[in-house]
């Protein structure tokens, strides 16, 4: 693993020892290869299918002195209401998450 640094210094290896020890390697060209959504979807398919759930318990850890933190709901526009509505009851019919009553809306 390497860490670029800003800093006026000599380096301790240079860049013909760097190679020697296979630390870096010369590139001479790059390919460009192009997915297309179903190539991508084909090939990682797992991963777009169903809700995403974790299959075993997880832990989150924060750090002891953090301090919570609430923020309000974001407003949206009355011309996204409809759409919103649509996806939240989607979302709550697959079991996702209840949906909370809001002033907003």
């Amino acid at each position: 693993m390497f860490f670029v640094v800003d800093v006026a210094s000599v380096p301790i290896l240079g860049l013909e020892a760097c190679t020697k020890f296979d630390l870096v390697m010369k590139v001479d060209g790059l390919t460009e290869t192009v997915y297309s959504k179903e190539m991508v979807l084909r090939e990682y398919k797992d991963v777009f299918e169903g809700l995403g759930c974790m299959t075993q318990e997880y832990l989150i850890e924060i750090q002891q002195d953090a301090t919570p933190v609430v923020h309000p709901p974001r407003r949206v526009s009355f011309s996204l209401h409809g759409k919103m509505k649509e996806t939240l009851d989607h979302i709550e019919k697959k079991g996702v998450t209840k949906v909370g009553k809001s002033a907003d809306c």
